[in-house]
């Protein structure tokens, strides 16, 4: 009995699925793979002693404001991870100086009009720092 009440219920989510294509609870998950317009976004990221580099590369960071790093003003399609980077920041932040020059900013990926990804990095903060 378990077993027909199991295939009857996939039976319907299957049907309803086909009938309503991509709106949500019943998407077959293209609605996350569409680029809605977007041609460009961006994350936080460092630059350490010249060399681009995750945050989480970073042991400690000397004080320093991180608004300018702050999703909203930015298309960022990873908000969360751009928001876990922050907080990783603000628990690693040392009372430095340290002797590695850092700069927090934000690294640009888009499409260009040939299709290829690009790639460029936008200063935001600078502070010192330490390598992980």
């Amino acid at each position: 009995m378990e077993t027909l009440v199991a295939a009857v219920a996939a039976l319907i989510y299957g049907a309803l699925c086909l009938l309503l294509g991509e709106r949500t609870p019943f998407s077959r998950f293209g609605m996350y793979a569409r680029l809605q317009g977007y041609t460009q976004a961006a994350r936080p990221w460092a630059r350490v002693e010249g060399q681009l580099c995750a945050i989480s590369a970073l042991a400690a960071v000397a004080p320093v404001d991180l608004d300018p790093l702050r999703p909203g003003p930015y298309p960022c399609s990873q908000t969360w991870a751009a928001l876990r980077d922050l907080r990783w920041i603000e628990s690693h932040v040392g009372p430095g100086p340290f002797a590695d020059r850092v700069e927090l900013g934000l690294l640009w990926w888009s499409v260009d009009d040939q299709g290829r990804l690009c790639q460029r990095f936008e200063p935001r903060c600078a502070t010192t720092g330490r390598r992980a």
